[in-house]
């Protein structure tokens, strides 16, 4: 797996974007980035929580699902993540005291493994995800209809390794021209989320393969924004 860093995708250059995305397929998943906040190291461990649970309150408080029961009364169901106990608390002071490079590691792992944002696929990472992060895309307006940004992001890649399956790493094409700013027009104004992959003739097993396990790590994942389960 490869984590690519909102932030640090949208401060690179052209060319530098490219090589962040590898010529693979497989599927993706977009979660929150946790690891922004070790750059303020100055942080007591309530500030620290209050910062990483913000963004979490925020998606999730806007996100919920709504139902008649009965005749006369409609329910809504919200997350609400649990508050860390006293004694995570006490751990996370400890970690902030110390400078501990290891909360860097925690806060890859709840970067990792949280209830995802979206989940999608792609034939190709490099072709398929510079849309996501383009200012225009539906993903990056529904981003900021909750008070965030693809900043405030990571994507996590998931390339297919099975042999004679793998995208062709020869196939390292410099063609830039296809869109402006590395955004292609599938993404913009008035598209679905995810539009439709084109499978070109030759990939359908393998668009079989990646498409099945997206359909699984949605099921099993109950991403927020994910609104069509194929």
């Amino acid at each position: 797996m490869q984590i690519v860093d909102g932030l640090t995708y949208n401060g690179a250059t052209r060319l530098k974007k490219r090589s962040m995305l590898p010529n693979a397929a497989g599927i993706y998943i977009w979660t929150l980035q946790l690891g922004h906040h070790l750059t303020r190291a100055e942080m007591s461990a309530d500030l620290m929580v209050e910062a990483i649970s913000a963004p979490f309150k925020q998606v999730r408080e806007n996100r919920f699902d709504s139902g008649k029961l009965g005749h006369y009364r409609r329910v809504q169901l919200y997350d609400e993540p649990a508050s860390l106990s006293p004694s995570s608390m006490a751990r996370l002071a400890a970690l902030l005291d110390g400078g501990s490079a290891e909360l860097s590691w925690s806060l890859m792992c709840a970067t990792l493994f949280q209830r995802p944002l979206y989940v999608g696929k792609a034939l190709n990472f490099r072709d398929r995800l510079p849309c996501h992060f383009g200012y225009k895309s539906k993903f990056s307006r529904l981003l900021r209809e909750h008070g965030m940004s693809v900043n405030d992001c990571a994507v996590v890649l998931c390339p297919v390794t099975i042999d004679g399956l793998a995208a062709d790493e020869d196939d390292d094409r410099d063609d830039l021209t296809d869109s402006v700013e590395g955004v292609p027009p599938l993404m913009e104004d008035g598209d679905d989320l995810e539009p439709e992959e084109y499978v070109p003739p030759g990939k359908a097993e393998l668009n079989n393969v990646i498409q099945f396990a997206e359909s699984l790590v949605i099921r099993t994942s109950h991403p927020l924004f994910n609104e069509r389960m194929d």
